[in-house]
């Protein structure tokens, strides 16, 4: 009997879809709803809304249950169903009129977050005892929005027959809950069997875009009628259907911004757009699928963009439920920007729950109420804003809320008077001064200040605030500051260049950035004086420095009457020695040494020396650069100055200092002359050198020669000799003798020891020699040869006279008792001859 009641029904669908009867406008109960459902329903018992869900779910879904005795899973029904291909029940739930049968199927019908439907199984599957698991059901295999009654062959046209009867009754709840599931579901899977080897999808891509087209189709049509009654309820429970769920995240590419932004996107959804952006700027759509947006993210657009603007304000109640109710952003900003908009007087009964909604945690609905707010805080025509509103929203921790307070102050701009915005500034740099504010929060005034406040800051800012604001040393303050000194009035406060300094030594770049800007529009306001040029050329830092350099270049004629006192005091300070190591590198290699190098060829000659002198070799290369500059004469510098210099470390001045000396050579006395080969710069002492040899005999005097030998230079002491026996006949031995002897050097000590040779002794000369002869045979390593040479010349000393002898002895005597074995017997048989000449002299030495 039930099997014939099976076929029967079946074949019924069958005759209806082919013939394509619209069996639907009859209204009339099909399958009848399971008796214990029936009796629920009749009692009104809220256990009704849940057994409903577990009924339509068992048409799709089993559940298993582990069998601990068997070893084996079990199969169990969610709910016992007699006929699975049979959803007729659900056009039956339709025809009934309790308010309990019409909840039940928007549930039913509509979409739901599958954490929804997840968390309702678990709970379920409490009632089993052991482990369990699902199978089958389409639902369990997606992640976002799904359904208890999917479009199957068993529901399809049973949901279709409801759409079309709702649609002709204007039954907006209903009709709205499938407007939108067939604007937002895209499962295009199942297939119906139309004869052996043959099927069709039952919900097709194209029966999806006809199915939404043709909801758009039925509230334009309202909306032309101007029926406005039906047209807003029939959107408004569309609109109350749409959840964030249904839009894709997307991230989208933004001017200004080096990283994508998170959109949510939900162009794909064609009655949505339709209702919410028909008239929009940013959005527009292509044949009859697809919208595009052409928009910024995140934006806030305080213009009407819907459908039909005049239906909806008909009904504020409406859209206030909208606000309400609605769980998707879109419709949320819709519902509160058309309020704020057109609907003042109607918000003021609501003000106290938009005060207490600001202060929620309903994220989703803080910018709506802060716009709504906003608009009530003014009047119609703005005479009386309230600023503490307005300062409550643009210092809210949540972002969205003081975008809102900024692109309010946009919106009535060309409106409110500067005196108003004046008062508004004042109010929030006394917030700024007095209170600690989150970087997010200065980062959007910021931002808000220079969109919407420029035409108010010269006349509210004073420098001083500027000054105490750069002082906190907060990078966001600092950036701040930064806009405030960009606007100031310099009519009414007038800057100097000190009062830019300051800013202009600022260690965050927003600040110092636009000082520079300042400097470089106002610089012949700025009343810049040397001091001051001087100060701004001694901040440190490369990026400034690379500015400051720039800067004195583009403005050389402007600079000529500074120049003189601004040399002056950057002298000064690239010798303090308390300034920064690069800010005295700078001053040096950069503008005296570099950009102002020409304007310093009047520098005195003694600063110049100075520089010469100075212990660091950077300093020195400057002045001989600054020497050579100003080319001074051989008669502005003494002889000892120029010898000084050519003994520089620095080539340039040692070359100056030749140059000139070259051209008072001849007066160059001896000593100088022997200074100067005694140097250690190379050039120098070759230059010396070379030019003694082009000296006349006469030119070669002793003194120069003496001098010459008395070098501790090996190479100077062998040009002396050179010229020793070149001019030996000019020259007095025994001076020349005397003055070699008194030498400390080996090769000089040798030296003498042949000249000796050639020299008439006298005791007198024996004296002089005396320390001379100690030096060498007492001398501990090395000195062989002179010991050799000075004991043979001793010995033969000691037997030419007795006057000469009594001197050997006295200088043999003292050296024997001090000297190792080998020098000891050569004494002692020098000193034996003595006395064998000389009985007379006393000697050391006992002969037996």
């Amino acid at each position: 009997m039930e099997e014939e009641k099976q076929s029967r029904e079946k074949s019924i669908a069958r005759r209806e879809y082919d013939n394509h009867e619209a069996w639907w406008r009859n209204a009339e109960p099909r399958s009848p709803l399971p008796p214990d459902l029936e009796t629920l329903l009749e009692k009104e018992d809220p256990q009704f809304l849940d057994e409903m869900k577990k009924f339509a779910l068992a048409f799709t879904v089993s559940l298993y249950v582990w069998n601990q005795e068997q070893q084996r899973h079990e199969k169990h029904e969610l709910y016992s169903v007699k006929n699975k291909d049979d959803g007729s029940w659900l056009w039956t739930l339709y025809t009934k009129k309790e308010p309990l049968a019409r909840q039940a199927l928007k549930q039913l019908i509509g979409l739901v977050d599958r954490q929804e439907l997840d968390d309702l199984i678990q709970s379920w599957r409490s009632t089993f005892q052991g482990y369990s698991w699902l199978h089958g059901g389409y639902q369990l295999y997606y992640e976002g929005n799904v359904s208890f009654i999917p479009f199957t062959e068993t529901f399809y046209r049973y949901v279709k027959g409801i759409y079309k009867l709702a649609e002709q009754r204007r039954d907006a709840e209903i009709w709205g809950v499938l407007a939108h599931r067939f604007d937002a579901d895209k499962r295009f899977h199942h297939w119906m069997e139309l004869e052996e080897h043959l099927s069709r999808t039952i919900y097709s891509s194209k029966t999806h875009h006809y199915l939404r087209r043709r909801s758009w189709r039925t509230l334009r049509q309202l909306g032309e009628e101007g029926n406005a009654a039906d047209y807003v309820a029939m959107a408004t429970a569309a609109l109350l259907s749409y959840t964030d769920r249904d839009g894709r995240i997307r991230w989208l590419n933004v001017a200004n911004s080096t990283t994508p932004v998170r959109h949510t996107d939900f162009t794909h959804l064609w009655l949505f757009n339709h209702l919410l952006h028909r008239n929009s700027s940013r959005y527009s759509y292509h044949g009859n699928q697809t919208w595009k947006f052409h928009g910024r993210p995140g934006e806030i657009v305080l213009e009407r963009e819907e459908a039909y603007p005049h239906l909806w304000d008909q009904h504020p109640s409406a859209l206030w439920r909208l606000f309400q109710e609605g769980k998707a952003g879109p419709v949320i900003w819709f519902a509160a920007r058309a309020l704020g908009l057109a609907h003042r007087e109607y918000l003021r009964q609501h003000r106290n729950e938009l005060k207490a909604l600001l202060q929620s945690d309903r994220k989703t609905h803080l910018a709506g109420a802060a716009w709504m707010l906003l608009q009530l805080s003014t009047h119609p025509d703005l005479d009386t804003p309230d600023l503490d509103c307005w300062l409550r929203c643009s210092f809210h921790q949540e972002a969205s809320v003081r975008e809102i307070a900024f692109a309010f102050i946009g919106y009535h701009q060309d409106r409110w008077t500067t005196s108003q915005i004046r008062h508004l500034f004042q109010r929030f740099i006394h917030v700024v001064q007095d209170t600690e504010l989150d970087a997010a929060v200065m980062t959007d005034w910021i931002e808000g200040i220079r969109r919407y406040f420029t035409a108010a800051i010269p006349q509210v800012v004073s420098l001083d605030l500027i000054k105490e604001m750069a002082s906190r040393n907060h990078p966001l303050l600092n950036e701040f500051s930064a806009i405030l000194l960009q606007y100031i009035d310099w009519d009414n406060q007038p800057m100097t260049g000190q009062d830019l300094l300051p800013f202009l030594q600022n260690e965050h770049p927003p600040l110092r950035q636009t000082a520079r800007r300042v400097l470089l529009s106002r610089f012949t306001q700025l009343q810049l004086e040397a001091a001051f040029l001087a100060d701004f050329a001694s901040i440190p830092g490369e990026d400034h420095q690379v500015f400051a350099t720039q800067f004195f270049a583009d403005r050389m004629l402007w600079l000529v009457p500074h120049l003189p006192e601004l040399i002056r005091r950057l002298w000064s300070r690239m010798l303090q020695s308390d300034q920064p190591e690069e800010v005295r590198a700078y001053i040096r290699e950069d503008l005296l040494g570099g950009l102002f190098f020409e304007e310093m060829a009047q520098t005195p000659l003694e600063k110049v020396l100075h520089l010469l002198h100075h212990h660091q070799t950077e300093y020195q290369e400057l002045g001989a650069r600054l020497l050579q500059l100003i080319q001074p004469q051989p008669k502005d510098l003494t002889q000892q100055q120029l010898v000084r210099l050519a003994h520089s470390p620095v080539a340039l001045a040692r070359e100056e200092a030749r140059r000139l000396l070259l051209r008072q050579i001849n007066e160059v006395p001896d000593e100088l002359l022997v200074h100067l080969a005694e140097t250690e710069w190379d050039d120098t002492r070759n230059w010396t050198l070379a030019y003694l040899e082009t000296r006349s005999s006469a030119e070669i005097t002793p003194d120069l020669i003496y001098g010459l030998l008395d070098t501790a230079r090996a190479d100077i002491q062998t040009f002396a000799m050179k010229l020793i026996r070149i001019h030996e006949k000019r020259l007095e031995p025994t001076e020349l003798l005397v003055r070699a002897g008194q030498h400390p050097d080996l090769r000089v000590q040798e030296f003498a020891l042949e000249l000796a040779q050639q020299v008439e002794w006298t005791p007198e000369l024996l004296n002089k020699m005396e320390l001379f002869f100690r030096t060498v045979l007492f001398r501990v390593h090395g000195g062989r040869k002179a010991k050799n040479m000075a004991l043979a010349l001793l010995t033969r000393l000691g037997e030419t006279s007795p006057e000469l002898a009594k001197g050997v002895v006295s200088i043999l005597s003292d050296v024997a008792r001090n000297i190792g074995t080998r020098d000891f017997e050569r004494i002692l048989a020098a000193l034996t001859r003595i006395q064998m000449w000389y009985p007379d002299i006393s000697t050391p030495l006992a002969v037996h």
